[in-house]
């Protein structure tokens, strides 16, 4: 039986957060006028500079998603 102590787990794991876009990274519904909030932003800044993966789930295509979303640098879309 092998033991792994916390402090190897802490440094061996992944940590990863998955968003939904509408309504939860972009507001607004009208295509012209949709955005996302700086505090949104900001907040997943924050997880990717502290090494999270960041993902999105969404129903939409690609094509149809905002450009905002697109170029944000997330790691992949399904």
């Amino acid at each position: 039986m092998q033991i792994i102590f916390i402090k190897e787990i802490k440094y061996n794991r992944y940590e990863s957060s998955i968003f939904d876009v509408d309504g939860t990274l972009i507001e607004g519904t009208h295509p012209d006028y949709r955005y996302m909030r700086e505090n949104v932003q900001k907040a997943i800044r924050k997880l990717q500079e502290q090494g999270h993966y960041v993902f999105i789930a969404s129903g939409r295509s690609l094509a149809f998603l905002d450009e905002k979303i697109r170029n944000f640098g997330l790691y992949s879309y399904r």
